[in-house]
């Protein structure tokens, strides 16, 4: 089970980004919360279930482009280093709590 839940957090951070912050507030708590054997479940789901899924996203995705490529650094760049999210306009916090928030977290 820990690690299909790791092999689920691992796509759904290939396939949207930016639920990476919900599944790292996650494993902050996970880790606050849990004795030793715990913390070694959450690494082993890690291990096991994320870094394989990870390395077929970044392996796809490098196919697809004809180099090594890592989509998620790529949005990373474009949209905070270049601006490009300032196209999208601009909204108050409570916006981004009432709607984005629950759509990260409930991305899969």
């Amino acid at each position: 089970a820990d690690t299909l839940a790791g092999m689920l957090y691992a796509l759904s951070f290939i396939i949207r980004p930016t639920s990476g912050i919900t599944t790292i507030t996650l494993v902050i708590l996970q880790l606050s919360s849990q004795k030793l054997h715990g913390i070694l479940n959450l690494f082993k789901a890690f291990f096991l279930g994320a870094i394989p899924i990870l390395c077929i996203g970044i392996s796809i995705d490098s196919w697809y482009y004809g180099k090594f490529t890592l989509t998620t650094l790529n949005f990373l760049k474009v949209n905070v280093f270049h601006g490009v999210s300032a196209f999208f306009g601009t909204y108050g916090f409570y916006w981004y709590v009432a709607f984005v928030l629950p759509y990260t977290c409930f991305t899969i």
